[in-house]
């Protein structure tokens, strides 16, 4: 990949840019949080999971599966600790006879309740780390998709770019524009027949 180094002006104006396009709905959110910090009452539950599925194009179509899963999970302990093992004990709800891995969404909902401990797994925000991955030790792109390694990978990320100083919703801001960037720019080079840049 033809690419910047990821320094901390860069990420900050990209956060900056984020920033700017999303403000309602990221107010919206923040609002809705702190109305509801807890995730014991199913109301409560429901309006943040039709908040966030809807506010992050997460596709969750069974709602009410996902909120009863979350009070049945009892999550706010493990919120509480930052508990990195949760957004994969969130992620795979059962459908049925059937589990649904909604790694993307339960990232997303922990992030939304402790932004210092989860960053969000997207699929932009994935590709952007995979273009980076000699950088930052990734072996296989399939690694990213189990949380507790994508966890690393962004620790490692923000490690090997000296982004410490940088939050993990700093962090997300970019890996998404940068990743959203990445995939329109492959999508043009196919549309045009050629090749994208990796």
């Amino acid at each position: 990949m033809d690419q910047s180094l990821p320094t901390e002006d860069l990420v900050r104006a990209e956060v900056s840019k984020f920033d700017r396009d999303n403000e309602l709905p990221e107010r919206a959110l923040k609002v809705l949080i702190e109305h509801f910090p807890e995730n014991t009452d199913r109301a409560h539950i429901l309006l943040k999971v039709v908040a966030i599925n809807r506010l992050y194009a997460t596709n969750i179509f069974d709602v009410y599966s996902v909120v009863n899963h979350i009070a049945e999970r009892k999550i706010d302990t493990d919120l509480k600790a930052g508990s990195i093992q949760l957004v994969g004990k969130m992620a795979w709800v059962p459908i049925g006879d059937k589990k649904r891995n909604n790694l993307s969404f339960a990232s997303k909902y922990c992030s939304w309740h402790r932004p210092d401990c989860y960053p969000i797994y997207d699929s932009r925000a994935e590709a952007c780390l995979w273009a980076y991955h000699e950088e930052i030790g990734l072996r296989s792109r399939k690694e990213l998709w189990e949380y507790e390694s994508y966890f690393e990978a962004v620790k490692r990320f923000r490690d090997r770019f000296e982004l410490g100083k940088l939050s993990f919703k700093d962090i997300d801001k970019f890996l998404y524009h940068m990743g959203n960037a990445l995939i329109e720019a492959k999508k043009q080079a196919k549309k045009a027949g050629k090749q994208a840049p990796v």
